[in-house]
């Protein structure tokens, strides 16, 4: 009989590895005071993987912290045990023998630290057991889980909130890539001859790459080709569990490229097999995501109809779910029928604007308090659109206007769709309006300090450490001068005369908000290195450090132009390997008094003979000819006509023209008198 497993809150339950795993801690320890370390490197590798195995044999009736206790003490175990085997194997490393167990010994460490959630220690170890993957006679099952495991980590990590990095979906592609690739190769030899493994390994790779395809912009046109296969392959294995999740994977493929009439399909799909099958532990979730986008799409019909269906499920330990989603409902509804009243208005008057600005800023909130981000979004950015259209606002369309703001940044970051130059533009915009329209330091403050720690999180996902230094100090001080300020404001901080109206809500092509420097200067020196086949340096004074990349690229094209003749095209900008994008701030990123920048370049600009005449001139201290300014107006390509104009004086410049004109095939400079002629 093996040993029994007793939990201190009574369950017992027999261990179905406890009787070997003894059997085999016996043996190891009898092979080490034996001097046999070959032998104990693999036994205590045989004892990992039944640690290992041990896992998934851990009884899901237990407590969720019991199992998790007993999931840490045996990976744990197997690490360590893990651990000693390496350090026998490693002294005989050549050994094809022995690189096979390296192999396993790292995969297995992989697989404990990517299930203890150690993302980057897994990917470690992973990438350590490919590396001793013999280049022949590899073992491709063990090869196709090695590239499993660390595309589940990077795929687990990119999910995970405080872990997740703007790449991590990228890599879990590649290494489901290559997981394809190994597939596409093996046969039932490699697989111990079980016709059930190799279907579901391939079912299993194309609902990955469907899912991470979605997730990438790049990638998207995919995604639904391998999970439409990844459901037939579910089908017909009659792996029911799998097609519901597949349905529900497809469904919100098609809600993130916004095919919202296919999305209803996929979920009655799912709901089918739930019912059929008896998933009734996953009812109660699908129902709130059909009610949910049925809402999004104002059928509240349907919405209520499904709602009686989740009254029927819910039992007392489930009631306050129920009345949280009926109220979901029913708010909802009343307050896009009231704003949706205002519509019918053809001119609304400030007041009634105002009246409905407002519901919408209020269903906006309810939106994202049930993580209805997609909702939010549409709804504040098109309240927005309503007060920019308005040509003017009051205090009170000044708060909403900063809180729907907010809203709008908020929810774009939190679905994760974007790009990093979208979500610094919507927080500059929002910082901006912050400086330009609230005159009180708190409402000043509290929202600066929203979007500070919006900040810290954008950048640590596309890890940019020292960016997110720079706002972790614009928090820290925000917080210091809001923890000084007075408990009682005296005055309402939207405080303005009702009938006086303010400058129109609007922004400039810059983005320019003004919040606290963290340099102490407020003009610095830039160096720029003009990333050319034969670099050049530019030096650039920026009196203004609010001004954003895309001025500085401006200006970096105009002085080299105007010191060295030539226009670059620039593709980016970076400091050391972090690129800067077109909407950051120089304060944001610009941190030296003497800052050096490299510009990126992938060509030059085209320039007429008159423009390099007249820059060679200007470099070259040339007084212009108005003669030759004439000749060069309208010269494109083919001959210049500078017959009998030219004097020596000129010849610098006509030099530069003929080294960046490329079109031009004759210089006619006939009947000249250019000097240095000697007599004969």
């Amino acid at each position: 009989m093996g040993k029994k497993v007793t939990y201190a809150i009574g369950f017992i339950r027999q261990s179905p590895f406890a009787q070997e795993l003894k059997e085999q801690q016996s043996r190891y320890d009898t092979e080490l005071e034996l001097g046999n370390k070959r032998k104990a490197a693999t036994i205590a590798l045989e004892i990992s993987d039944l640690l290992i195995a041990q896992v998934d044999e851990i009884d899901p009736g237990l407590p969720a912290h019991v199992q998790e206790q007993d999931t840490r003490k045996f990976l744990t175990k197997a690490i360590g045990y893990c651990k000693e085997a390496i350090k026998f194997f490693q002294r005989d490393k050549h050994s094809p023998d022995t690189m096979y167990d390296l192999v396993s010994a790292y995969y297995n460490l992989c697989q404990c630290h990517s299930s203890l959630e150690d993302y980057e220690a897994a990917i470690r170890y992973g990438t350590i057991a490919l590396s001793y993957m013999p280049r022949e006679d590899q073992d491709k099952s063990k090869l196709q889980m090695i590239y499993k495991t660390i595309g589940d980590t990077y795929f687990i990590k990119a999910t995970d909130p405080d872990e997740s990095r703007h790449d991590d979906f990228f890599h879990a592609y590649e290494y489901y890539m290559k997981e394809k690739s190994i597939l596409e190769t093996m046969t039932l030899d490699d697989v111990d001859r079980d016709p059930t493994v190799l279907p579901q390994f391939h079912r299993s790779n194309k609902f990955n790459l469907g899912v991470v395809c979605s997730k990438l912009p790049n990638k998207r046109e995919f995604a639904e080709k391998f999970l439409k296969e990844a459901v037939e392959d579910a089908q017909t294995l009659k792996d029911y569990a799998n097609e519901k999740k597949t349905w529900w994977e497809l469904g919100n493929h098609y809600r993130r490229v916004n095919q919202d009439h296919l999305v209803k399909a996929c979920q009655i799909r799912e709901m089918n097999i739930i019912r059929q099958h008896g998933f009734h532990e996953d009812e109660l979730p699908c129902l709130e995501e059909r009610i949910k986008f049925h809402l999004e799409m104002k059928e509240f019909a349907e919405c209520y109809r499904l709602s009686k269906r989740l009254k029927e499920l819910t039992n007392e330990d489930t009631k306050e779910y129920y009345t949280s989603i009926y109220s979901l409902i029913t708010q909802t509804e009343q307050l896009m029928g009231r704003y949706e009243e205002q519509d019918s208005i053809h001119s609304l008057t400030l007041e009634a604007l105002l009246y409905k600005v407002s519901l919408m800023y209020e269903l906006a909130q309810l939106l994202m308090e049930n993580q209805m981000y997609r909702a939010a979004f549409r709804i504040a950015d098109q309240a927005l659109r309503y007060i920019d259209d308005s040509k003017a606002s009051t205090s009170q369309m000044i708060s909403t206007y900063l809180n729907l703001l907010q809203i709008k940044a908020e929810s774009q970051w939190q679905l994760r769709e974007s790009n990093i130059e979208a979500y610094i533009d919507l927080d500059n915009q929002t910082l901006e309006f912050i400086d330009k329209h609230t005159r009180y330091t708190r409402i000043q403050l509290e929202h600066k300090i929203d979007v500070y720690k919006r900040r810290i999180e954008i950048h640590t996902y596309y890890n940019q450490t020292q960016r997110v230094n720079h706002f972790k100090k614009l928090l820290k001080d925000a917080e210091i001068q809001q923890e000084a300020l007075p408990d009682i404001i005296q005055d309402d901080p939207m405080d303005v005369d009702e009938q006086v109206f303010i400058t129109p809500i609007r922004f400039d092509n810059r983005i320019t908000p003004s919040h606290k420097l963290l340099l102490k200067s407020d003009t610095i020196n830039i160096r720029i290195n003009v990333l050319f086949p034969e670099p050049v340096i530019v030096r650039i004074l920026c009196y203004d450090l609010k001004q954003t990349v895309k001025w500085l690229m401006e200006e970096i094209r105009r002085r080299t132009w105007q010191i060295h003749g030539i226009e670059p095209i620039i593709s980016r900008l970076k400091i050391k390997d972090s690129d800067l994008y077109p909407n950051d701030l120089i304060q944001d990123v610009l941190l030296e008094l003497d800052q050096q920048v490299d510009a990126v370049v992938t060509g030059t600009a085209l320039k007429s003979a008159l423009d390099i005449y007249l820059n060679a001139c200007d470099r070259l201290d040339i007084r212009p000819s108005e003669y030759i300014r004439k000749q060069l107006a309208n010269v494109s390509h083919g001959v210049i006509p500078l017959k009998g104009a030219v004097y020596e004086d000129q010849i610098p410049a006509i030099e530069q023209v003929l080294q960046k004109m490329n079109m031009i095939s004759t210089l006619d400079l006939s009947f000249n008198f250019l000097g240095n002629t000697e007599e004969g």
